[in-house]
């Protein structure tokens, strides 16, 4: 799916499902985030180079889990909590950080998105 095209910026989100056996299938959410100026693939720290970078948005993640603390596993986030490998897209005028089921919710959860308001 399309998240955004614009600018020379380009955001896929390619959603995989499979079921091997069990109570359910898992869902697997795979990104690509490109500049297509220069065909680079970006990554989260070319978004968010340090933990102080990363403090906004550990802060939208942090308050929806203080908001809805029964469907997730921790009890609180902070920015030394994003993998280096952290997934994301962009969508207009967001950053989109997402995690995978099981992550930092139980399957019921689904996949966690929090979205950071960019200009």
């Amino acid at each position: 799916e399309t998240q955004y095209n614009k600018g020379g910026l380009l955001s896929l989100v390619v959603s995989i499902y499979a079921y091997t056996g069990g109570a359910h299938g898992m869902t697997h959410w795979e990104p690509l985030n490109l500049d297509l100026t220069t065909g680079r693939h970006l990554t989260f720290a070319d978004l968010f180079p340090d933990k102080g970078s990363r403090s906004a948005m550990a802060e939208v993640v942090e308050a929806r889990i203080k908001a809805e603390p029964e469907i997730f596993f921790l009890e609180g986030f902070d920015s030394s909590m994003f993998s280096e490998s952290q997934t994301f897209y962009l969508r207009e005028g967001e950053i989109v950080v997402f995690f995978g089921l099981y992550e930092i919710a139980p399957y019921s959860s689904g996949i966690q998105e929090f979205a950071l308001p960019v200009r």
